[in-house]
């Protein structure tokens, strides 16, 4: 069981010593200073992040690209291994395809144990059903309310072998 943090103390926090000094407005307006000087550079720091970020994806799709079109399923170099991953994904229904699907989870008795999910619970519950209906040998299953599987392609990469 785990206990309830004590209750914020001033004295702890910053000592004595620092409790008795006493901060000049100079001082003080150099502090504030300080605060705006470092959260400029985080928002630069930021930006550079997003454009390298951009970057990494622009040769990540390039080096897809390039697999699929050579049917590389994963490639090695030096500098470690690049892989193809696909996943497949549908979109939680909307409007009066939801109501479909409320009525298609009553009818399977599951209602009340999964019309609250997140989009990953969703995608899990849908390919178990998919799954259990292409067991039955039914390979024109759908969902009622829910559309299309959506692929997307990307590529992972792991570091080299140690």
């Amino acid at each position: 069981m785990s206990e309830t943090p004590p209750a914020f103390n001033e004295e702890d926090f910053f000592g004595e010593e620092e409790q008795e000094q006493e901060i000049s407005l100079e001082g003080f307006d150099r502090l504030c200073e300080q605060c705006f000087e470092l959260r400029a550079d985080v928002q630069k720091d930021e930006a550079l992040l997003k454009a390298k970020k951009q970057e990494l994806q622009n040769l990540q799709q390039e080096i897809l690209h390039v697999m699929r079109k050579h049917k590389k399923q994963n490639y090695s170099c030096e500098k470690g291994t690049l892989y193809q991953i696909e996943t497949t994904s549908v979109s939680l229904p909307q409007g009066e395809e939801k109501k479909k699907f409320f009525e298609f989870l009553k009818g399977k008795g599951v209602f009340e144990d999964v019309v609250h999910m997140n989009s990953r619970t969703f995608n899990k519950f849908y390919k178990d059903e998919r799954e259990i209906a292409l067991e039955n040998g039914d390979v024109h299953w759908s969902m009622p309310g829910v559309g299309e599987e959506t692929i997307t392609h990307k590529i992972g990469m792991r570091g080299p072998k140690k």
